[in-house]
């Protein structure tokens, strides 16, 4: 699945991602939770989720946001996604 997602879907993920999740929170809330389920990290793929969540003005949804605070330190604590995301 893993293969299947860095050939075939992350560049369209990258490739619309202005269009698809910039102005859209529950897409890139869903987006994030979904990639995490399937243990997904890649960093480029990740680092977008991070800055377009930083750069909310506003906030919809608070749990949303805590899904995402909540990723990032489960990423950073365990050694072996160090660095992926």
């Amino acid at each position: 699945m893993i293969e299947r997602l860095n050939n075939q879907y992350k560049k369209v993920i990258i490739d619309k991602w202005k269009d698809e999740v910039v102005y859209q929170q529950r897409m890139l809330f869903d987006l994030a939770s979904e990639l995490h389920q399937l243990g997904y990290y890649d960093k480029e793929v990740w680092m977008l989720i991070f800055k377009t969540t930083s750069e909310k003005s506003r906030i919809n949804n608070t749990h949303d946001f805590d899904l995402i605070l909540n990723i990032m330190h489960e990423v950073n604590a365990l050694p072996e996604l160090k660095g992926k995301a």
